[in-house]
């Protein structure tokens, strides 16, 4: 029996990698294992305190997350090669906090790029305010509507945050956007309590209102995209073409997702035959990754794409999906990172990676056995012959193209 459920096993680890590069860039050719030892994880340390946790990670390599500090609970924290873990700090009161997503499970949202971090800390008075920090300027107060708490959740790569604040003038709390040049605008509500969650480079903006989804732009304000007829819908994320995805409550309880463009409209993107599907990430392509239930309720991971729907991958769990479609996922053997040719890398343990950059890198919680997790960061292999750049290969190691990868290996004093 254990012999057919390794064959099994090895079958759909095969299946998926043929699918995720039929789905994502077409028929490639299987390579099998990008390195042969588990890559390792490093240890980010603490603020001083016993545990420390990863949310979220640029493709710099910035890593964000929570730690204890030694006189007890849990501080924001931003970590890079050159700093190590900083205190990000608070706007005077106790307790600062992060965003996380319901969507990805991560607080990758409230990072971009330049190492702008949002959230929400509380004042000196007892309130929560949105914040906005960076290494250089520290923690800036972005107030609020006019009432007494705001939160910052996500902001784009040319620094505009969106959130949630609340009002003098309505009991419900309004969506906000927020600019260096324009601070905090009020997006409104369509019925009820109203927070934007995602905003892509275009300032293009989405979220949920009470139990509607919700797409606004400067020029069309906030519209009501639906929810499906549904008993609830709220949009999570938006790539920068504009697809909008996000989840569906059925009147029976059940979960599902959808899509959404200005020229398809809301689109449920179907089931593995079962009651429940979970979309997890989406690439900057418009590839999404997900679990779904089967109709006997078994979960099974699956890949989506407009183009051929959502693909049944097999028994394996998925974290993230990068732009250039590698997938961080798992199995019963551990955690791994598998390119759109079928390169599988495993990732040293035991941990739990959540999220993945487009340069390779892993982060997430280092979990040894009866000690305290720790944050964690897992760096792509480094190839060392022309021939691990070649056949997609280049996709592994985390460059964006054959070209860098084979200048990484013809400078050896650079590995």
């Amino acid at each position: 029996m254990s012999r057919l459920k390794d064959r099994q096993k090895t079958r759909y680890r095969c299946a998926a990698a043929v699918v995720i590069a039929v789905a994502i860039a077409g028929a490639l050719s299987i390579v099998s294992v990008g390195a042969t030892t588990p890559i390792a994880p490093i240890d980010l340390g603490t603020l001083g305190g016993a545990s420390s946790s990863a949310k979220g990670l640029n493709d710099t390599g910035m890593v964000i997350g929570y730690s204890e500090i030694p006189a007890g609970g849990f501080h924001i924290f931003a970590w890079t090669e050159s700093t190590g873990m900083v205190d990000i700090g608070s706007l005077g009161g106790t307790s600062t906090d992060l965003s996380v997503a319901t969507f990805t499970r991560t607080a990758n949202h409230a990072l971009n790029d330049s190492g702008v971090v949002v959230g929400y800390s509380e004042t000196a008075d007892g309130y929560v305010h949105a914040f906005r920090w960076t290494l250089g300027e520290g923690m800036t107060d972005l107030g609020t509507l006019g009432g007494d708490s705001s939160r910052s959740v996500a902001v784009n790569a040319n620094g505009m945050i969106v959130g949630q604040s609340s009002t003098t003038h309505d009991a419900y709390n309004h969506a906000f956007a927020w600019t260096p040049k324009g601070g905090m605008v009020d997006l409104g509500t369509l019925d009820g309590n109203t927070v934007a969650t995602a905003v892509n480079i275009h300032g293009m903006v989405v979220g949920r209102s009470g139990s509607r989804a919700f797409v606004w732009t400067k020029s069309t304000g906030m519209v009501d995209i639906g929810t499906l007829e549904e008993d609830s819908a709220a949009a999570e994320f938006v790539t920068d073409s504009g697809l909008v995805v996000g989840s569906i409550r059925t009147a029976a309880g059940h979960g599902r997702a959808f899509v959404w463009s200005s020229s398809s409209g809301t689109v449920d993107i179907g089931t593995l035959g079962g009651s429940t599907v979970r979309l997890i990430d989406v690439n900057a392509n418009g590839v999404a990754v997900g679990l779904g239930s089967l109709p006997n309720g078994e979960a099974h991971a699956f890949v989506w794409t407009a183009e051929r729907g959502i693909v049944d991958l097999g028994p394996i769990i998925v974290r993230a999906i990068n732009d250039y479609g590698v997938i961080l996922g798992g199995d019963d053997s551990g955690f791994f990172t598998l390119t759109p040719t079928g390169v599988r890398t495993d990732l040293g343990g035991p941990g739990l990676p959540i999220v993945m950059n487009n340069t390779g890198y892993a982060a997430g919680d280092g979990r040894p056995p009866d000690e305290p997790y720790y944050a964690a960061l897992w760096p792509p292999p480094r190839p060392q012959t022309i021939a691990d750049c070649q056949k997609g290969g280049w996709l592994t190691f985390g460059f964006k193209n054959q070209g860098l990868c084979i200048q990484f290996v013809n400078k050896p004093s650079k590995k």
